[in-house]
């Protein structure tokens, strides 16, 4: 099948030679998947499943980590560690396993195992690692970015050159934070489920429904409400600062309805011509590197920061991927793995019963309110005659924790091997506040009681450094 390329999504403001060369290998690539789509159908007798999880690096003191050492840990670490963009900020990637056949109980080993690697090797160095989807004991004005790798320098530059000046980089509900520098992003850590799909069509169908789920599993796992020691009162913040930090549009874009490429597009992908359509419609920034330029396609994938979006690979097993991203990082391991399975089995559940996808304005305003107010957010959500209703997530979450139940049980998951996952790690009935507001009402209490801010933050966070 030949990719069918819309050139009226190419972007044009931004032609340099790079660019124009990269949208030409881009197409070519976008091409010879496309041509290939039937090498990309695997068995369904397997389903692959594997994580991908931010941290922050910090001193033994909660100050923000020298490069220096971070970069000593990942040479350690290499076989399961890699850099990211914030000069303090470390990847630990668990191998793909099969969750039809035990692959749950074998992930979160490796996810145990490899963490405990990760603390010792820290630990070495007189220094912790901070789970939380937010790093507060870091200033804005401080932050240090990765050097060595240019497709972080260009990408600061490109950002802070082109960022949208007509808007309003201040955010926040009870104090504020200015998120205007793109290096504001490096202080936020996630967790990403990757998850196999059949065909290359089953990704683009599980990609939508998974923009569909964002907002609900952003309730559930909003936990970045502190930022540079100051309590914003919302939620989850990494997505709205993104957004703001990373806007490079014109104004001319924006009253055209051009998106960003950050969080949620304005609507579904049709088909993987338009996925890879709409990727082209943002500039590909990291061009004047020359080991970028051969993989534009990559490199496009790489900077489409969606609530989710598809990669390909192609080694042994040539398969299409589901990588969700919306997911912060919690504040131990078994609650990652107890709401990424939440994500799963809602997702497959979606797929078995054809569910109807919502209009993606509704989720585009449910994403605003879950990232703004947790577990209090005004969510939609279908009842079971299929009818759109309106709840906060205590009410309607015991309906959704049932379909994803019976999701992974479709998918042949014993219910022994994910039941207390969700039982103990997601007190969602009871839940008054998010995550993210919890840390910031228990910040709160130590200052009330008298302790400075950077002690107040360690007392805070002191279990979810280790």
């Amino acid at each position: 099948m030949n990719y069918r390329l819309d050139r009226q999504m190419i972007q044009t403001r931004f032609d340099e030679p790079h660019e124009l060369n990269m949208q030409d290998v881009f197409i070519r690539q976008a091409e010879d998947i496309c041509s290939r789509m039937d090498e990309f159908m695997i068995d369904d007798s397997i389903l692959m499943l594997g994580l991908e999880s931010e941290y922050s690096l910090l001193t033994d003191g909660y100050k923000q980590a020298d490069q220096a050492i971070r970069d000593q840990i990942l040479q350690i670490g290499s076989e399961f560690l890699t850099k990211e963009l914030g000069a303090a900020q470390i990847e630990m990637w668990t191998d793909p396993h099969d969750i039809l056949d035990h692959g749950i109980g074998n992930l979160i080993e490796e996810y145990r195992i490899k963490e405990n690697k990760l603390t010792k090797l820290v630990k070495g160095f007189n220094h912790k690692i901070l789970r939380s989807g937010s790093n507060p004991f870091v200033p804005l004005s401080e932050v240090k970015t990765t050097e060595g790798p240019l497709k972080y320098k260009l990408s600061m530059a490109f950002h802070r050159q082109n960022r949208c000046q007509n808007q309003e980089t201040k955010i926040g509900e009870i104090n504020q934070v200015d998120v205007a520098d793109p290096s504001c992003i490096s202080l936020f850590n996630a967790v990403h489920p990757n998850i196999d799909c059949l065909s290359i069509n089953d990704a683009v169908d599980k990609l939508n429904r998974s923009l569909m789920l964002s907002p609900m599993v952003t309730v559930l796992g909003g936990n970045a409400t502190l930022l540079e020691g100051k309590n914003t009162g919302i939620a989850d913040l990494r997505f709205i600062a993104w957004q703001i930090s990373h806007d490079v549009r014109s104004e001319e874009e924006i009253l055209a309805g051009l998106t960003t490429r950050i969080g949620l597009p304005n609507r579904y992908y049709l088909d993987i011509h338009d996925y890879f359509n709409q990727l082209l419609n943002h500039p590909f920034i990291i061009g004047a590197d020359e080991n970028a330029r051969d993989h534009a396609l990559e490199v496009a994938i790489g900077l489409n920061w969606r609530d989710a979006r598809i990669k390909f690979y192609e080694g042994i097993r040539k398969v299409a991927v589901v990588e969700f991203r919306a997911l912060a990082m919690q504040p131990n391991l078994y609650e990652d793995v107890a709401l990424t399975l939440f994500y799963i089995g809602r997702l497959i559940w979606s797929q078995l019963k054809n569910e109807e996808l919502m209009p993606m304005e509704i989720v585009q305003q449910d994403k605003i309110e879950a990232m703004h107010y947790g577990v209090n957010a005004k969510l939609h959500f279908r009842d079971q005659n299929g009818n759109l209703k309106v709840a906060i997530p205590k009410d309607c979450l015991p309906l959704e924790f049932a379909r994803a139940t019976e999701g992974l049980q479709y998918l042949g998951v014993k219910l022994e091997e994910f039941k207390y996952l969700f039982d103990m790690y997601l007190p969602y009935k009871n839940a008054q506040a998010s995550l993210g507001h919890c840390f910031a009402e228990t910040f709160q209490g130590y200052l009330d009681s008298g302790d400075d801010q950077e002690e107040a933050l360690a007392k805070t966070y002191q279990s979810c450094c280790f």
